[in-house]
């Protein structure tokens, strides 16, 4: 009843308002048909791993993170297959792709990537993200990027949504996104 025609009015004016945002924030065109409404990121990280992968099949993740993180592997029957991030020099948590090709599992089939990384708080530059695409498609695996913390950086580092970076990697993702960090 009324519920369902607050529905009605209430998501194409979402739609526009996620488009708009998206677009003059990180440039970024997105269509109304690529929106799938989930009641938060952790839910919708633990669909898409439902979604796209068997029981069985491996998730690759940088710990340190946030701690759901850890627990989707056990929720879905899936592998676990964590790939700690590396401090360097500068005392700034970095990844390696020698690190990642060295111990990714033969059963990986999706990256679930912190983009930017919480708790580290690092933005990923687009080098490397284009290096994590490249990964990614090399495995033939899939990608579900948390993005929830996008607009809570400083400059000059810019947030890079990994969707943003060419067919390869819109074709493999999922991008999570939500205003309950940004305007909490």
């Amino acid at each position: 009843g009324l519920l369902a025609q607050a529905g009605e009015w209430l998501v194409p004016h979402l739609d526009d308002a996620v488009m708009r945002w998206a677009q003059q924030h990180y440039h970024l065109s997105l269509t109304k048909e690529e929106f799938l409404y989930v009641p938060g990121v952790v839910t919708g990280i633990n669909l898409a791993a439902r979604a796209l992968l068997k029981p069985g099949e491996g998730i690759l993740y940088q710990p340190p993170i946030y701690p759901p993180f850890f627990e989707v592997a056990e929720n879905g029957g899936f592998i676990d297959n964590p790939v700690d991030l590396v401090e360097n020099e500068a005392g700034q948590y970095t990844f390696s792709v020698e690190d990642l090709h060295r111990n990714i599992l033969p059963q990986t089939r999706m990256f679930l990537l912190c983009n930017p990384h919480n708790p580290v708080g690092r933005v990923f530059t687009r080098g490397e993200l284009e290096q994590i695409v490249a990964f990614c498609k090399q495995n033939d695996l899939f990608i579900c990027s948390d993005e929830i913390h996008c607009d809570l950086i400083y400059p000059p580092a810019q947030h890079i949504p990994i969707i943003s970076l060419g067919q390869n990697a819109a074709e493999r993702t999922v991008m999570l996104f939500a205003p309950s960090k940004t305007f909490n």
